[in-house]
């Protein structure tokens, strides 16, 4: 065990660290992506998540040993998964039989 390495919970009156900072970026573009999603049409949706996860891949090959490379491609991949997730949320609602109950002037 290092001198800076510690094991356990933190002692008492130290704040505990339970956020990993390098998870914002990725939370703040999942965020974003979903509520900005339903203003974005399905076949939009579908293409960006497509050319996200190419990116990001093509982003890991390319830029293996950068630090910048890695958050970038964790930043495309928030975008695929945020993306695709949208695409198809939206065609399942496309596809519901309730869909047309709901519209104004019926029932």
């Amino acid at each position: 065990m290092t001198p800076g390495e510690r094991r356990g919970p933190p002692a008492p009156g130290r704040p505990s660290r339970w956020l990993d900072l390098r998870l914002v970026p990725v939370a703040a573009t999942v965020w974003a992506g979903t509520a900005l999603a339903p203003f974005v049409p399905m076949a939009v949706l579908g293409i960006l998540a497509c050319l996200a996860a190419l990116l990001s891949a093509g982003t890991l090959l390319v830029r293996r040993s950068s630090s910048a490379g890695v958050v970038l491609a964790g930043l495309l991949a928030a975008v695929a998964a945020t993306a695709g997730s949208a695409a198809v949320r939206e065609a399942a609602e496309a596809a519901s039989p309730l869909r047309q109950a709901t519209r104004p002037g019926i029932g």
